[in-house]
């Protein structure tokens, strides 16, 4: 499911009246009508309050109405504006409703106490009153309604839940939290964005009659990314293959206090099936590794010498980049200068692919001076982490996710915003991944996400597909196993251990495909 600007579905709403000649009128009575037909399948509906405010929106919520007293459910109408308020389009589809004899009212000419009523006594709430040219808080008599809506009621929103931004999913205050949004045509971006993701429900798209590839003509602003999306990039198996061949990855980290979080990062790189795994860290997680991990080629080093650290590391890291196809530093690395030399020398002159993460981009965040972007370097801050980069405070990465993943992208490379709607940005293009649950907030799910991402690098995934490959990955077992045991009591090596499984479903999915295609 891609995502579009509102913007651009405004300019294909244009383009199907003005080039193919639809008439709006028909275009809002297609888009409430199947409306309706989602509605109808997915509850058992024996009576429906709809909300409607000005605009196309509040005429859509005007048609539905209209299908839902022929599909035989009781239909009342609060109306946010005056009923003699409507105009064009939505004009029209009032006076039909009117002389249905549909029940409408005015909501400045009712009691609290009667819009309650109303709600209360209705299976659902239909949410008609903002659109997508609405920007900011609901004010007026949208406010008054959504206010008056019981915390538990059920409330399907038309196009987007009144309340959010539609561009960047910013929620302003008052919001109608959804159970189920359908959105016409093809979803908008802020119903991908958190926070308002978690305000929309379950997203289904309505059809307004017209194929969508005809008048939507630009790509979409965030790319879904879908199982297949995953599939193809899959790295390769062949029959005669040798582990060099899977591909390679040195991490770094470590430090005596974090011992844990580089064996997950190598944990993670294993068990999404790369090769030889490296890693450098300090001793005492040297010893954590190889008893947790025997199958990883381990190097210690110590950090009583911090001052001295970078000159002691790198010519042991070149030596491991020319064994290497991808590197990750920054699990467990620890804060100090000498770390963000290290970084800073590891960005300018190691080549290979890197992954930056946790430290490492702390460190970054300290570099002083202007570091050139690199196009084969991946980072997955969290928010706090993006928002120091950005030098600004959390509360503007949170509600403004999209902007700042594209401005972190710009500056540095390929970045992964983490977080529920998972963001990955290479400049250029954006996607989301629509997955994962509370399941992934824990101890070191991040080093595991590393190491999956490190290992599509090693073998030879280019970073943005990388980035989200492993992003879904890694959704998908946390999805996986919230499925088995619940979200609560699932530790990081159980997400890394899923992978295999989940990879090689893939795969024989992928040669399944393949078989069908060849017997067609």
């Amino acid at each position: 499911m891609d995502f579009y600007d509102p913007q651009t579905i405004k300019k294909a709403d244009r383009r199907a009246m003005d080039d193919i000649g639809i008439p709006g009128m028909v275009l809002m009575e297609n888009a409430g009508r199947n409306a309706v037909d989602i509605l109808m399948e997915e509850y058992n509906l024996s009576s429906v309050c709809i909300f409607v405010g000005p605009g196309n929106n509040g005429g859509d919520g005007l048609v539905m109405a209209r299908h839902l007293m022929r599909n035989k459910v009781d239909v009342v109408v609060i109306s946010a504006i005056t009923t003699t308020s409507f105009s064009g389009d939505s004009a029209i589809n009032f006076k039909v409703a009117k002389s249905l004899g549909i029940q409408i009212y005015s909501s400045s000419e009712i009691l609290d106490e009667d819009i309650h009523g109303m709600i209360c006594s209705s299976d659902i709430c239909v949410d008609a009153l903002l659109g997508t040219g609405s920007k900011g808080c609901p004010r007026g008599e949208c406010a008054r309604i959504i206010s008056l809506i019981p915390p538990k009621t059920p409330v399907v929103s038309v196009d987007i839940p009144s309340g959010i931004d539609p561009l960047n999913g910013q929620v302003y205050s008052p919001c109608i939290k959804s159970v189920l949004t359908i959105t016409m045509l093809a979803p908008k971006t802020g119903l991908g964005l958190m926070p308002a993701a978690r305000y929309s429900g379950n997203l289904k798209v309505a059809d307004i009659g017209v194929p969508k590839d005809t008048v939507l003509v630009v790509p979409p602003r965030i790319i879904g990314v879908t199982e297949s999306d995953v599939r193809r990039n899959l790295p390769e198996r062949p029959l005669d293959m040798h582990k060099g061949q899977r591909g390679n990855v040195t991490a770094i980290g470590g430090a005596p206090e974090y011992r844990g979080s580089l064996a997950l990062t190598a944990l993670g790189c294993l068990r999404t099936g790369a090769g030889l795994v490296f890693t450098l860290s300090s001793i005492d997680a040297q010893n954590t590794i190889s008893s947790f991990l025997p199958e990883v080629i381990t190097w210690g080093f110590s950090f009583d010498e911090a001052d001295i650290l970078t000159e002691s590391l790198f010519p042991r890291i070149k030596l491991l980049e020319e064994r290497s196809d991808s590197m990750v530093i920054g699990p467990g690395l620890g804060r100090n200068p000498s770390t963000t030399r290290l970084v800073t020398r590891l960005w300018n002159e190691v080549n290979t692919p890197i992954v930056l993460d946790a430290d490492a981009l702390f460190s970054l965040s300290e570099i002083e001076g202007e570091m050139l972007r690199r196009e084969n370097v991946v980072l997955t801050p969290h928010e706090g982490e993006a928002s120091r980069l950005l030098g600004t405070d959390i509360g503007t990465v949170t509600k403004d996710r999209l902007g700042c993943v594209r401005e972190l992208a710009t500056r540095w490379g390929v970045v992964l915003l983490k977080g529920y709607h998972t963001l990955i940005d290479d400049g250029i293009r954006t996607a989301v991944i629509l997955g994962g649950n509370q399941s992934l907030a824990i101890p070191g799910s991040g080093d595991v996400l590393s190491g999956i991402i490190s290992s599509l690098l090693a073998g030879g995934v280019e970073p943005f597909e990388a980035a989200y490959t492993g992003a879904w990955l890694h959704a998908r077992a946390g999805d996986e196993l919230a499925g088995i045991v619940g979200l609560d009591g699932i530790i990081s090596r159980e997400l890394a251990d899923r992978i295999p499984a989940i990879v090689n479903r893939l795969r024989l999915l992928s040669a399944n495909d393949i078989m069908s295609t060849l017997k067609g």
